[in-house]
């Protein structure tokens, strides 16, 4: 075979076989797009979460143990929530705290002047002569310390000099203190034991029932009652009748009171007593001069921030 005739017999070939690898490249090519044409579609990477490939575990919850003065259930309880607690000045801050303690003062000095007319504020006090607007009481024998005394009521002002500036959590009894001061005055008043609200504040911040920013929380006044033999139970804002045999029993009862006559924010206030025509004996352990008033249960239910009252007696 002459030369040329094998230079074309080779071109042939190499023709032949880049056409066959063509093909070849072709039908792979069709089939895998066939593949991912049946695929489903990727869903927009945007809307993916994030996975950042280690798994979150939630933090335990802190445990607040007591050391042995209360009966807990495992030996913990749940954190409080702050809507659960009351104190006078309930979410304010400290400036406006005490801008609500000085206009306390202010509104308790202006009604020494005043003579009452209405229900609410009755003609004549309970005691013979209303004290002077002090935070230091002269002696223990002053009209605020024997308020309700005759009839075996022991009264305690949380902003008294002794307690107003003793801490009570991250705060101070004076300030945050009216749920330790009212139920120093319902046990001492029912079990004739004198007992502190600097006391109560203590076992309420060893139990977690002190809510920072708020005061102190409700279960406190369940547990507290327990530890010192005091029956509690419970009756409904509406339910007049049932309050009004609590008192005249002699009996205490104790509420929260929200914004407006009593509190800015939440505020714990004691019933001492009824008289006969049904007005209600109260003691404020932030003002006195609000304690020697009588009030009409509408008034007070007009007021509250909860829809029912705790009743208090011996077991």
């Amino acid at each position: 075979m002459q030369s040329s005739d094998k230079q074309r017999h080779i071109a042939k070939c190499l023709l032949g076989g880049a056409l066959c690898w063509s093909a070849v490249a072709i039908s792979v090519s069709l089939l895998l797009g066939g593949s991912f044409s049946n695929a489903s579609p990727a869903e927009n990477p945007a809307e993916e979460p994030l996975l950042s490939g280690v798994a979150y575990t939630a933090p335990a919850l802190p445990l607040y143990a007591d050391d042995g003065t209360t009966l807990l259930p495992n030996n913990s309880l749940a954190l409080p929530e702050p809507e659960d607690a009351a104190a006078p000045s309930e979410g304010l801050t400290e400036k406006q705290m005490l801008a609500w303690l000085e206009e306390q003062k202010k509104q308790e000095q202006e009604q020494q002047t005043q003579t009452p007319e209405t229900p609410d504020k009755p003609s004549e006090p309970e005691r013979p002569s209303a004290p002077e607007v002090s935070d230091t009481p002269s002696d223990s024998t002053s009209d605020e310390r024997a308020l309700g005394s005759e009839e075996g009521f022991v009264y305690y002002r949380q902003d008294w000099s002794e307690y107003k500036n003793v801490s009570y959590g991250n705060q101070t009894l004076g300030a945050y203190g009216c749920g330790p001061t009212n139920m120093a005055m319902i046990i001492s008043s029912l079990t004739g034991e004198r007992v502190s609200p600097i006391t109560l504040a203590r076992y309420a911040e060893r139990n977690g029932m002190f809510v920072s920013g708020s005061g102190t929380a409700y279960a406190f006044i369940t547990s507290i009652a327990d530890e010192y033999g005091l029956k509690v139970t419970t009756c409904a804002r509406s339910d007049y009748a049932t309050l009004q045999n609590a008192l005249s029993d002699g009996k205490l009862a104790l509420t929260v009171m929200g914004p407006g006559i009593f509190s800015r924010g939440g505020h714990f206030l004691t019933l001492r007593g009824i008289t006969g025509d049904g007005s209600i004996r109260i003691a404020d352990s932030i003002s006195y001069e609000k304690s020697v008033k009588l009030w009409s249960a509408s008034t007070l239910a007009s007021q509250m921030k909860i829809d029912y009252y705790w009743i208090f007696e011996k077991k």
